[in-house]
């Protein structure tokens, strides 16, 4: 009985910790990024970096490097590929700086397929949202050329003779009681599409970690 009041005490606290953390983090936020934010001089300055980096602990002060359509060069973006946050708060500069609607995935190179393939989906539904490709270590050349091919070959190129010569798409289709034009009309747009390498903002997360996240 001792034991389970002595576990259930340290229980109780743990919990009540959790609990004045979060309450925390929620007024942190009302103060710093509803509306107009509170001005950071002085003291406050101290308590924003302070729960800043308990929001996002695991990463690293430098931004991600991000690649585009030449996948062997990196390109500087909007926010400085691979440049240390300047003011030394990394959640203030991914707030202030990033914005906007887009499609975002993890990938590694067992993945490679799969995404080219939602991709390839993509195009046919017209798709005009840019998308982010995320990745560590564990994107090869290979997977990489693959993508971007996914998201920048002419139509032709990617449909193929089967569906682009007109006859033979003729024939696949009346099959299945479609019409020719469904797929001559569609215009199966090339993608804006950038790889960007997480591996050093995510430096300092065991791959355990990141599994749990």
């Amino acid at each position: 009985m001792k034991d389970f009041k002595k576990s259930s005490s340290k229980t109780v606290a743990l919990e009540q910790d959790m609990a004045d953390t979060m309450t925390i983090v929620r007024i942190f936020g009302h103060c710093f990024f509803s509306g107009v934010s509170a001005s950071l001089e002085g003291e406050l300055k101290h308590v924003y970096d302070r729960y800043s980096q308990k929001i996002i602990p695991f990463f690293h002060p430098e931004i991600p490097s991000k690649s585009f359509g030449d996948i062997e060069t990196t390109s500087l973006w909007l926010f400085g590929s691979g440049n240390p946050v300047e003011n030394g708060n990394l959640l203030d500069y991914y707030y202030r700086n990033m914005q906007g609607t887009g499609i975002v995935l993890s990938a590694a190179t067992r993945h490679s397929r799969e995404i080219v393939k939602f991709i390839h989906v993509l195009r046919a539904l017209g798709n005009k949202l840019p998308i982010e490709i995320l990745y560590r270590s564990d994107l090869l050349m290979k997977a990489k050329q693959a993508i971007m091919l996914a998201a920048s070959q002419p139509k032709e190129v990617l449909l193929g003779d089967e569906l682009t010569n007109y006859n033979a798409l003729k024939r696949a289709l009346s099959r299945a009681g479609l019409s020719v034009d469904i797929i001559q009309e569609m215009p199966f747009p090339q993608q804006s599409l950038s790889l960007i390498n997480m591996q050093k903002p995510l430096s300092k997360l065991d791959k355990s970690d990141f599994l749990q996240l």
